[in-house]
């Protein structure tokens, strides 16, 4: 089930992905991330989030990720939530129904982290970093990311910022329509190619209209 969801997301650029999950299998890894920006404009974000109830929304602890899809939230990605938590550097919030989590999502203040690379870097005083998405395979299509994406805006301006950055996974179209959906325009694409350990790094500025997908 969980390899037709992946289908489901990815479409035919599901074929590089399971080449890129094979090769991290021998100790190889590829990948290629968009750097997203988006400035907030306050009066705007407003108004879209009026299309929205949030009255479903809370913010999540550690114990609430056992109530989730065990396929997603499996040992390894328990122990990473829990590392983040007691790093006191994130907020976490999420949507139920019923008692079981549909939807996760991340917000960092602290640090700009590339996976797998060299790359990081501490967020400025104006920015923010929305991170980390996830809705039960049950539950796509209801328009909770477009939703979840200007509550965290809303978080980042409470909190005094109005620079928000995403990082996504080229091949991930539907979280790169949200975000583009919200605002963020591309900034640069970095490639990163892990080689047993050899990491080498590019980072290329780019605008949207050149990406090909």
């Amino acid at each position: 089930m969980i390899y037709l969801d992946k289908i489901r997301q990815y479409h035919w650029r599901i074929i590089p992905r399971m080449l890129k999950f094979l090769m991290r299998k021998v100790g190889l890894k590829w990948e290629s991330y968009l750097v997203m920006i988006y400035f907030i404009q306050e009066d705007d974000l407003n108004t879209r989030l009026k299309n929205y109830i949030y009255e479903d929304v809370k913010e999540l602890t550690p114990e609430d990720f056992y109530k989730g899809d065990l396929n997603e939230f499996d040992d390894t990605k328990l122990k990473l939530i829990h590392s983040r938590f007691e790093s006191g550097l994130y907020k976490c919030y999420g949507i139920f129904s019923g008692d079981l989590l549909v939807y996760s999502t991340w917000l960092s203040l602290n640090r700009v982290i590339i996976p797998g690379s060299s790359i990081s870097r501490k967020l400025g005083d104006k920015e923010g970093l929305l991170l980390d998405s996830y809705c039960h395979p049950a539950y796509r299509g209801r328009g909770y990311h477009s939703k979840m994406n200007l509550f965290r805006l809303k978080q980042l301006v409470k909190s005094g910022r109005n620079k928000a950055i995403a990082i996504v996974i080229k091949e991930n179209l539907p979280a790169y329509r949200t975000q583009f959906k919200s605002g963020f325009r591309t900034e640069r694409i970095i490639r990163v190619i892990n080689l047993w350990g050899l990491i080498l790094e590019k980072d290329v500025t780019i605008n949207d209209d050149n990406i090909r997908f």
